[in-house]
């Protein structure tokens, strides 16, 4: 019979939707969703639905979710999420259910990660003994967050002679190769009731990174009965923050201690392209937090170790460039270098050739850069084509790139003739991805060709 049962918790953006308005002028986004389970690529189950978000004074996020019965077996699971009021918006998720467990060797539940359980005031779809649990969206913990938050159920194992069993559950870092945890708890629970556990570890101290939390089932004899365990993404800069508090200390002499708050603000941002994963994610912290003594130490730290020798001199010669970018690629929408020419410029350094194409027909300017070798990527011959279709002053826009990490386009010859949306090569414009040639369309050439 369909005595097992999936539970699908999910979670929506608010802003990510379109808005719509009530008489009140409060906002509110609406969702189509479609859930199929299938079994060897036919559908056995189907589910589909509107959920409307609560309203306010702007997009709220808002929570669903759905349980469904099942018989035994392996099921894929689609789920396609659409904006209501803009159906091309939308966001699909695939996976594998395996459903062939033994109920009575079903010890142990799927672990639930959760980002608050509160008590509950009425009965909902997210009411579970008790309590108002939220799934934590995409296992992921973000800077605000110092309490890992689960939930799980034990059922009975009766055929264990002791009364009592061990619930183990440990955090392991996925990053390094170490096999020992770096938290364990344990927990004494009776063997021979459901036992609905709602459990928390302190991760406060967890660095920035990627995690499991596994758990074991043991008995006095520490043989394992079951275990479950789920992957999830720490987000701690603050916690590095405080290390190089600690540890390093700069000297009243050293350059940055004579850069006034505005100068060491620009010099950050100027050297945020240049930087990647944890040490971008410092900087902007750094700067969201307006931590002026964070600043000096990442920007010090950073030029000793380009130059441990001499770092001002360094920071002065790249503070030198940085300026120049900033004047060149200037166009009212912030500083130079934040622009997408001047990040580009600022990461990979001087292009090999430029390009510039200002009046070409049914095209806006647009401009070519090659590089012809990319340390950086380890690739040779890389393009990156910007364009204007605002037609600001000095506004371009990075639209297309064969460079690993960037914006790759494969429609960005349509974008950039979206002027002549009839003169498509092919007779679909959604898929399309070049346009007819002609004498004056130049663009496809010149980015092949340089």
């Amino acid at each position: 019979g369909q005595d097992r049962y999936a539970e699908l918790q999910m979670k929506f953006i608010g802003n990510s939707f379109s808005p719509s308005y009530d008489q009140d002028s409060l906002q509110y986004s609406s969702c189509n969703v479609t859930i199929t389970f299938e079994q060897e690529g036919k559908i056995v189950k189907y589910d589909k639905y509107n959920i409307t978000s609560p309203k306010g004074n702007y997009l709220l996020n808002f929570i669903d979710v759905k349980r469904y019965a099942l018989n035994k077996g392996e099921y894929t699971l689609n789920i396609v999420f659409s904006d209501a009021l803009d159906p091309t918006k939308t966001q699909s998720t695939t996976q594998v259910l395996d459903m062939n467990f033994s109920l009575e060797e079903f010890y142990h539940s799927d672990i639930l990660l959760l980002s608050s359980a509160k008590p509950s005031t009425e009965n909902s779809v997210l009411s579970r003994n008790g309590r108002d649990l939220e799934a934590c969206a995409g296992n992921f913990y973000n800077a605000r967050a110092d309490k890992l938050l689960f939930y799980t159920e034990l059922y009975p194992l009766d055929f264990i002679q002791e009364e009592k069993v061990v619930f183990s559950y440990m955090i392991y870092n996925q990053d390094k190769s170490t096999k020992d945890p770096v938290s364990i708890q344990h927990k004494k629970l009776f063997k021979d009731k459901i036992n609905p556990l709602l459990l928390s570890m302190d991760i406060s101290m967890l660095p920035s990174g990627n995690y499991k939390l596994v758990t074991i089932i043991r008995d006095s004899e520490l043989n394992e009965y079951a275990g479950r365990m789920v992957l999830f993404q720490r987000s701690n800069p603050n916690l590095e923050v405080t290390k190089i508090d600690e540890v390093v200390s700069i000297s009243g002499d050293e350059f940055v201690t004579e850069l006034s708050e505005k100068d060491l603000r620009y010099s950050i941002l100027s050297m945020l392209p240049k930087l990647d994963g944890d040490e971008l994610t410092l900087f902007q912290t750094s700067l969201d937090e307006n931590n002026i003594k964070a600043q000096r130490l990442y920007l010090y730290n950073f030029w000793a170790r380009e130059n441990p020798t001499d770092p001002e001199q360094s920071y002065n010669a790249y503070m030198d460039i940085a300026r120049a970018v900033d004047r060149t690629f200037k166009s009212g929408l912030g500083y130079g270098f934040e622009s997408d020419r001047g990040r580009i410029f600022l990461r990979y350094g001087r292009p090999n050739n430029i390009v510039n194409e200002s009046n070409e027909p049914s095209a806006p300017p647009y401009e070519i850069w090659t590089y012809y070798d990319l340390p950086r990527t380890q690739q040779q011959n890389v393009k990156f084509l910007f364009y204007n279709p605002s037609l600001a002053a000095g506004h371009f826009e990075l639209l297309h790139s064969t460079c690993r990490g960037e914006v790759f386009n494969p429609q960005w010859e349509v974008t950039l003739y979206n002027d002549s949306p009839t003169e498509i090569l092919g007779n679909n414009y959604f898929e399309a991805t070049e346009m007819q040639d002609n004498i004056g369309r130049r663009a496809r050439r010149l980015f092949e060709d340089n």
